[in-house]
């Protein structure tokens, strides 16, 4: 089934437009995004039934009559309901996000989810830095449980500091050659 289909026939079953759309986010609102952007994300086939749920589990779209659906998830199936008011407001504190599925952390919610992607991005750069560290060293990384005892702070200013030797030795070899 495609994600944005299904969710536009259940607005419309909940007797709204998506002009009606106030937010897509947590049912906390805490986090929130458009329903431009929403409608751009939101364009995907998946399986809706039985399995392990896909979409955030705590997934809402809040209508500007504080009505808004919700998805729900029993024994891995998973679809959109329909809730009485809600109040939320444009201006409450909240924080954008970019990302309805990863993985089987649908399943935790919004809140967990945008925690876990958070932490693969940092995990990412982590392992950026290391691998150039490692290529200042001319050594290769060994090992997979190195990541726990890296300080980070500490490895990003040494890969500073051997950038800037390294520029510093490009430029020494280049005076030499004019």
């Amino acid at each position: 089934m495609n994600f944005l289909i299904e969710t536009q026939e259940a607005i419309k079953e909940s007797g709204h437009t998506t002009g009606d759309v106030m937010f897509v986010g947590s049912d906390d609102g805490r986090y929130r995004m458009t329903w431009g952007k929403f409608s751009e994300l939101a364009d995907f086939k998946y399986d809706s039934g039985l399995g392990i749920p896909l979409i955030a589990s705590d997934l809402i779209i809040y209508f500007y009559d504080n009505t808004y659906i919700k998805r729900i998830e029993y024994d891995g199936s998973e679809w959109w309901d329909i809730h009485k008011p809600k109040l939320f407001h444009r201006e409450d504190k909240h924080e954008d996000f970019d990302i309805l599925k990863l993985g089987y952390y649908g399943q935790y919610g919004v809140g967990k989810m945008i925690e876990e992607y958070k932490r693969r991005k940092q995990a990412q750069a982590t392992l950026k830095l290391v691998v150039e560290y490692m290529s200042f060293m001319d050594k290769s990384v060994v090992g997979k449980s190195w990541l726990q005892y890296v300080d980070v702070v500490k490895l990003e200013k040494e890969v500073d500091d051997l950038r800037y030797k390294k520029r510093l030795s490009l430029e020494e070899k280049n005076n030499e050659n004019i």
